[in-house]
């Protein structure tokens, strides 16, 4: 009776396990087992051909080495409209303001902010009570303006705000999906317009989104700029998408819109 024992000269090659997955294609782990000496010494061979390897060594005289190879992530890629992954998120980023920004200030005047600012800072370089500026008095002041007045006194001029980003993460099978990341990039888009394009969200994400909108629509929302042409949108911003090419072929998507009171005349509407 006759046997063949594989591997390297000093170890034994103890199996093989094959494995499938969407992100890395085909893979093959290989097992070597021997001394430790002999394990380390053909690690440099083993790394010519494998994607990876991993070395378990213990307290014992002999260890383990786990090679893997065959990741399939150069396979050819097709032109059907096929998503075979796609997963949502709805997070909130932490972001710095203006204090004119804040609601009730954004609408005063530019005359009015740059009376509350003049004052601050006469008041700041003067001995006299903060209390006597503007040399006028404060009777035509309301809410907005002295707290903008303290503020300013303090050389405080931002607040810590939160804005929602809608993350959309898909692993797809074709060229033409990847291409419809790009349209609209830096333009603003409507809730619908995204799940016209992009498909519909979650039902719990889909809710979210209208309470969202229920609760935090800025009054300026669609109100007119200095130009009286461009217009400020509570909108999403769509920023530009990162692509990453996975296995066989398939390339992962990730594309982000941020909600926020954005400029038409710096970001148009996405048409």
């Amino acid at each position: 009776m006759s046997g063949v024992i594989k591997g390297y000269k000093g170890v034994v090659q103890n199996g093989v396990r094959i494995s499938y997955s969407q992100n890395d294609g085909w893979e093959s782990e290989i097992t070597y087992e021997g001394p430790k000496a002999n394990i380390f010494a053909i690690a440099g061979n083993v790394k010519q051909w494998a994607d990876d390897f991993t070395i378990n060594a213990g307290a014992g005289p002999t260890a383990t080495l786990v090679a893997k190879v065959g990741r399939d992530i150069y396979g050819s890629a097709d032109n059907a409209a096929v998503d075979v992954v796609t997963t949502w998120d709805l997070n909130s980023n932490e972001v710095q303001r203006d204090l004119r920004e804040v609601a009730g200030a954004d609408t005063l005047s530019d005359d009015k902010i740059k009376e509350v600012e003049k004052a601050a800072n006469d008041a700041k370089a003067s001995d006299n009570a903060a209390s006597s500026f503007p040399a006028g008095g404060r009777s035509s002041w309301g809410a907005a303006e002295k707290n903008l007045f303290w503020f300013f006194m303090r050389d405080q001029f931002n607040w810590m705000d939160f804005e929602f980003a809608l993350t959309k993460r898909e692993l797809v099978t074709s060229y033409y999906t990847v291409g419809v990341s790009m349209a609209g990039i830096n333009k603003l888009w409507t809730t619908a317009q995204i799940n016209a394009t992009e498909g519909a969200f979650p039902n719990a994400m889909a809710a979210s989104v209208t309470a969202i909108f229920a609760n935090s629509t800025p009054t300026k929302n669609n109100t007119n700029m200095a130009d009286e042409t461009s217009k400020w949108y509570y909108r999403w911003l769509k920023k530009a998408p990162q692509i990453t090419q996975t296995a066989g072929g398939k390339f992962e998507r990730t594309t982000e819109w941020w909600l926020g009171l954005w400029p038409t005349w710096i970001y148009p509407a996405y048409t």
